[in-house]
């Protein structure tokens, strides 16, 4: 099983699609999770369409690198880049912002984990999330029972 980040453009704006003629709206980008290219997890960010190429591969290079190293679920993953801006690829990721979704259990999480228990695989149980027949491990993809 792969899991696969993916930046795409859907006319989406501040206060919902997109408006050319608001000077105040920006067209942003839509943060979507895939497992085996099946869409699991999607969300709106505040990152603008108008990222060049090597903007969005390190943003997504930004999201891989947090979800290795703070074990996310999917819901983490996408609430956590929803309030993505432009300065976080510079700057990194405020630790405010951090702090909230690293080890807070969400419904993407397996059913029962927090934010200490270990899985079978070594990592923390809020990398695992639901699916047919047990759980799969977001971060090396190892399914479990």
């Amino acid at each position: 099983m792969t899991i696969d980040y993916e930046l795409v453009e859907l006319g989406e704006g501040y206060q919902g699609e997109y408006d050319p003629t608001d000077p105040d709206d920006v067209e942003l980008l839509r943060l979507d999770v895939t497992l085996d290219g099946e869409e699991i997890e999607s969300l709106c960010t505040t990152m603008p369409v108008s990222l060049d190429p090597a903007q969005r591969r390190a943003f997504l290079q930004l999201v891989r690198t947090t979800v290795d190293a703070h074990g996310l679920s999917p819901s983490s993953t996408v609430e956590l880049f929803s309030y993505a801006e432009p300065a976080w690829l510079e700057a990194g990721i405020p630790a405010g912002a951090l702090e909230r979704w690293v080890g807070a259990p969400t419904a993407g999480h397996f059913a029962g984990a927090g934010p200490d228990p270990i899985a079978e695989c070594g990592h923390p149980t809020t990398a695992l999330y639901a699916v047919p027949g047990g759980h799969l491990c977001e971060l090396c993809q190892e399914a479990g029972a």
